[in-house]
């Protein structure tokens, strides 16, 4: 059985597949931040937290810091 840390290398490993085909077409905001190291690893763990703590789907995950990110977003 995999531990928790090795759980959470996993996922990360497939939300770098998944970013790695980042359309700024798509996600205009969030691919732009993936070129800077320390943006990437920000982005990353929020994706991790979303995965883990909301039971969503990567490319969900990937959406909802997309909105975050979009300033023109106004939350309820």
């Amino acid at each position: 059985m995999d531990s928790i840390q090795e759980k959470v290398i996993k996922l990360k490993e497939a939300i770098d597949i998944e970013l790695s085909f980042c359309n700024p077409t798509d996600t205009p905001y969030l691919c732009p931040l993936l070129e800077n190291t320390n943006d990437k690893i920000k982005i990353v763990d929020r994706i991790v937290s979303f995965v883990a703590n909301e039971g969503i789907s990567i490319s969900t995950a990937i959406s909802q810091v997309e909105t975050e990110l979009n300033p023109n977003y106004i939350p309820d």
